[in-house]
């Protein structure tokens, strides 16, 4: 009889541990690891792989969440205004985020610091580099990515340009 008690407690136990652990590990992976860039670089490559070299200047930190298909999201430097924002943008943003924010249906978001933020998601078409344009280790991200604009506001009013690179 007691000995019976031990053995299921054990079990129990052990299953706890599993799930947990496990649980614990899925947890982590779908939360950002966020870094700020160090090296001007880092910036261009991660511009070139949101296939934007024109934004490396405003890049301030970018985050990486998931296991096997992971997602990076870059996020620009706080703006004060959008005007300023669209200033900062390479040529040829500018209507197609001043659209957005008139056109699109905001809804409200985290950045990948976890602060609270309403997100639009750009629906027009942005000036991106054209195969050819790069160097070919940036080949991949022309045909096996997802790639999505946004633009972040915050609620003191400042604003943020952001691109999720997904991997397929």
């Amino acid at each position: 009889m007691r000995k019976g008690l031990i053995i299921t407690i054990s079990i129990i136990l052990a299953h706890v541990l599993i799930y947990g652990t496990f649980y614990l590990h899925f947890r982590r992976q779908m939360t950002w690891t966020v870094k700020e860039f160090t090296t001007a670089e880092s910036r261009e490559d991660y511009a070139c792989r949101a296939l934007m070299p024109g934004i490396a200047d405003i890049l301030e930190r970018y985050g990486r969440r998931g296991m096997r298909d992971s997602e990076d999201m870059l996020e620009s430097r706080a703006f004060s205004s959008l005007d300023e924002m669209i200033e900062a943008l390479p040529k040829g943003c500018e209507d197609a985020v001043r659209k957005t924010i008139k056109d699109a249906k905001p809804k409200e978001s985290k950045d990948i610091t976890g602060k609270s933020v309403t997100m639009y998601g750009v629906m027009y078409q942005l000036p991106q580099a054209k195969r050819g344009d790069l160097d070919n280790k940036y080949e991949y991200y022309f045909y096996g990515v997802r790639m999505s604009h946004y633009i972040l506001e915050y609620e003191d009013g400042t604003y943020r340009f952001a691109v999720s690179i997904a991997n397929m």
